[in-house]
C-alpha cells in the first residue's frame, strides 16, 4: 500500500490501513540482519515520522492524537544517537564534497577519523538487541491500538482541519526564518515544511497531476533545509570540541567551508520556499478540498456505473 488515501470514501477506514501497513513495515525492518543496522535504524525513523505526519492530518478529528504522537515520536527517540552519529559523519562527507576542487581531502583526515570514532563508539555502546526489543514491543502495542483508532468526522472534514493547521504553521515559519535567519529557525521550518510533505503525499490522488509534482518540490525543500541544520550542527560539534578534531587552522577552514555552504543552502530554500508558500493557507484548503470532492464525485460515478 502506497503512503496516500487510494479512495476517498471511508477516510476512517483508509486512516487505519495507512497507519496498519506503515508499522507492519517498520516491524518488518527490525527483522533484518545486523549488517543492516543503519538502514533499520533509518528506515524505522522514518515511517513513524510517516506515522506522525498521517496523524497529525487527521489531528482535529482524531481525539487519540496526542498520545499516539508521544509513542511514536516515543520509538523514533530509541535510535536517535545512532542516527546522529551517521549524520555527522555524512555531512562532514558533504562539506567536502562540495569543495572538493578547493581543497585537499587528506588534510581533513583528523576529523573524518574522529568522526568514524564517535560514530563506532555509539553503536558499541548500545545494547542493540534491547532497543530492537523495546522498540518492537511498542510497535506491536500501537499496530493493536492502530487497528480500533477512530474520527470524529469523515471525508474531507476529517482531513480538512490538519491540512490547513500544518501548511499555515509551515508558512509562519517560513516567515520566521526569512525575517530571522538562525539556524533554529530554518530547523523549525523544515519540521512543518516536513508535515506538509507528507500530507501532500497522503492526498495526492485527489488530483495527481498537480499534487505529484509538489510532493517532490516540497521534499527537494526539506532536503535543502535538513541539510542546512546538518551543517549548523556540524559546525558547533566541530568549534565545540577543536582539540578532538584536530589543528585549529584546520578547523577554522572546515568550519568557514560548512558556513559558506549553510549559505548557499539557505538561498536556495528562500527561494525555492517563497514560491510553494505563496498561497496563503485558506485558498489552498479550498482548492484542495474541491479537488477532493471531484475525485469522490467522479469515484460514486464509476461505483454507479
Amino acid at each position: 500500500m502506497t503512503y496516500s488515501f487510494d479512495t476517498p470514501c471511508g477516510v476512517e477506514q483508509g486512516f487505519r490501513a495507512i497507519a496498519d501497513y506503515q508499522i507492519g513495515a517498520a516491524l518488518r525492518e527490525l527483522d533484518r540482519g545486523e549488517r543492516e543496522r543503519e538502514e533499520i535504524v533509518h528506515d524505522v525513523r522514518l515511517r513513524c515520522k510517516k506515522l506522525r505526519g498521517l496523524i497529525r492530518l487527521v489531528r482535529p478529528a482524531f481525539p487519540d492524537y496526542k498520545a499516539e504522537n508521544k509513542a511514536f515520536r516515543a520509538i523514533a527517540h530509541l535510535f536517535e544517537d545512532m542516527r546522529d552519529a551517521k549524520v555527522m559523519q555524512d555531512t562532514y562527507d558533504l562539506v567536502i564534497a562540495a569543495h572538493e576542487e578547493q581543497v585537499d581531502r587528506s588534510a581533513f583526515a583528523s576529523v573524518r577519523r574522529e568522526m568514524t570514532n564517535r560514530r563506532k563508539a555509539v553503536h558499541d555502546r548500545a545494547d542493540w538487541g534491547a532497543v530492537k526489543a523495546e522498540a518492537r514491543a511498542a510497535l506491536a502495542e500501537a499496530r493493536e491500538r492502530a487497528r480500533g483508532w477512530s474520527l470524529e468526522a469523515d471525508g474531507w472534514k476529517a482531513l480538512s482541519g490538519g491540512l490547513a493547521k500544518t501548511h499555515g504553521r509551515a508558512v509562519e515559519a517560513m516567515a520566521k526564518a526569512r525575517a530571522e535567519p538562525t539556524g533554529a529557525n530554518h530547523h523549525e521550518w523544515r519540521k512543518r515544511a516536513k508535515y506538509h510533505w507528507y500530507h501532500t503525499r497522503l492526498l495526492k490522488h485527489a488530483f495527481p497531476q498537480a499534487l505529484k509534482p509538489r510532493a517532490e518540490t516540497v521534499h527537494d525543500l526539506t532536503d535543502l533545509l535538513g541539510d542546512h541544520h546538518d551543517l549548523n550542527v556540524f559546525v558547533a560539534t566541530i568549534e565545540g570540541e577543536p582539540a578532538a578534531f584536530g589543528e585549529p587552522e584546520t578547523i577554522a577552514l572546515l568550519g568557514a567551508m560548512a558556513e559558506r555552504l549553510a549559505a548557499d543552502l539557505e538561498e536556495r530554500a528562500g527561494a525555492l520556499g517563497e514560491r510553494l508558500f505563496a498561497e496563503d493557507t485558506d485558498t489552498l484548503t479550498d482548492r484542495w478540498g474541491a479537488w477532493w470532492d471531484a475525485w469522490r464525485a467522479q469515484e460514486r460515478r464509476s461505483d454507479a456505473a
